[in-house]
């Protein structure tokens, strides 16, 4: 009996510690795909088998943990996605007018959508320090590497080419290797303070920076600006948009150089005029370069053809027939899949506010703000690795939230988050106000004062 106990506990500290590091070190990095990329490798595809292969094995060794799990929001919201996806597809195939691309895409998206379950589980399961030690790891290395791929460009790309005058270190997108970046700020927000804070921002900024992704600069200012405002940061940090705003004109001029030396001469304008954003914020002009100007047509016609068909879509994305999709995650969506659509992207909305509603703070959750926010700008947010790690996290992790018990007799059967909220100035001296898991009166741990006898204190878990 001790023998089997003791190999269910080697066993769960063994694997969910490998699936604290395979999520944080290999899934939210993008490596399989970079791998892919560059050397030419069908990489992906085994890694996908090894998160299967992985939850399987954390389900057998976590088997209290399966019915909460299924019975969380978390879950039925990927039921209704898989449910609208899966109507589309066999609204395609029998309707007959598809390509043989039209198929591939959509095959591929049912795939990637077939992982929320198996990732989200393994985040349940993971061990929250060794979590919590990756994503730290991740925040230091994956600005890094967005940086060398920005210095050496031949370095990361495929065959020693280099492809793109936008840095995409490991995320083949420039604009997706801002949004990891701001994750993972995000992930590690309440570990970000004082100087060493201060710091990590810094180098995750420069990431943020080279990407050149507008979306992605202004997020990260007002990121700044919630560290500051909640004194989250020293004052020194206030040096760093000084130096950005003095040395604006030459980091234009050493940006258009740079781009030139190494032959990327039709890039330059688009570059500048991305650099030039906080120009276009003082004027309100804010889009009218030639990239912002052919999505906002793009995303015109879509809205329009959107009307026209609100509740069964259009089955077959923008793309195929625009030649883009509207960088939009709700009206992609919308045109797409039609009113279904729509439910998905405003049940995750749904989850994500309920998940810390009764604290009443949801309004100052980065995890929803950055949902929001990159809605807006992107329409393939719920396809990416990074964002479903990132959305499996601040909902499932028992570091960041509780699964409670899945009947409705004990006020359960719902994913809460606890501690993923802007952190306020002082939150390690304000006075915690706690309530008894067995009578309705509240006992201040910072005063030591209570209504009822000190007997009643051994119930109370802090």
């Amino acid at each position: 009996m001790k023998a089997s106990r003791f190999s269910l506990f080697a066993g769960r500290w063994f694997f969910d510690r490998v699936a604290a590091f395979w999520l944080s070190l290999f899934a939210i990095t993008n490596v399989a795909l970079f791998v892919d990329y560059r050397f030419d490798q069908a990489f992906a595809p085994r890694l996908d088998i090894a998160f299967i292969g992985l939850a399987a094995a954390s389900a057998l060794l976590h088997r209290d943990r399966i019915l909460p799990f299924v019975k969380s929001d978390f879950f039925r919201w990927f039921l209704l996605l898989l449910a609208v996806l899966v109507v589309n597809y066999l609204r395609m195939w029998l309707g007959g007018q598809y390509t043989e691309l039209d198929l591939l895409l959509e095959t591929n998206r049912l795939q990637r959508v077939i992982l929320w379950p198996v990732i989200g589980f393994l985040v349940l399961t993971a061990a929250p320090s060794a979590l919590r030690i990756g994503l730290s790891i991740a925040l230091v290395l994956m600005p890094l590497l967005v940086i060398v791929d920005f210095l050496e460009p031949t370095l990361m790309g495929p065959y020693g080419e280099a492809v793109n005058a936008r840095a995409q270190g490991t995320y083949l997108n420039a604009n997706l290797a801002s949004e990891a970046i701001l994750l993972l700020v995000g992930l590690n927000a309440r570990r970000i303070k004082g100087l060493t804070g201060g710091l990590l921002l810094v180098l995750a900024g420069a990431g943020v920076l080279v990407t050149f992704s507008r979306s992605g600069m202004m997020a990260y200012c007002l990121f700044c600006a919630a560290f500051f405002v909640t004194g989250r940061l020293p004052k020194l940090f206030l040096a760093f948009p000084i130096f950005i705003v003095m040395s604006y004109s030459s980091l234009l001029l050493y940006t258009e150089d740079l781009l030139v030396d190494r032959g990327y001469e039709s890039s330059v304008g688009n570059v500048l005029d991305r650099l030039r954003f906080i120009e276009d914020l003082e004027e309100g002009s804010v889009g009218d370069d030639s990239s912002a100007e052919s999505r906002a047509e793009v995303a015109s016609a879509v809205l329009k053809d959107a009307f026209a068909s609100p509740v069964s879509g259009h089955v077959f994305s923008a793309k195929s027939r625009y030649g883009m999709d509207p960088h939009n995650q709700p009206l992609h969506f919308w045109y797409t899949f039609g009113i279904g659509g729509l439910l998905v992207w405003l049940g995750m909305i749904w989850v994500l506010v309920r998940r810390s509603v009764g604290s009443w703070h949801f309004w100052k959750d980065p995890a929803l703000a950055l949902f929001l926010w990159f809605s807006l700008f992107s329409h393939n947010l719920l396809e990416f690795t990074v964002w479903i790690v990132f959305l499996s996290y601040v909902i499932l992790h028992p570091g960041e939230a509780r699964i409670q018990s899945a009947h409705r007799s004990s006020g359960a059967g719902n994913v809460v988050s606890r501690t993923l909220r802007w952190p306020r100035r002082g939150t390690s001296k304000r006075r915690r106000m706690v309530r008894s898991s067995e009578s309705g009166v509240r006992i201040s741990s910072a005063s030591g004062s209570s209504s009822r006898p000190r007997r009643r204190r051994r119930a109370l878990r802090f």
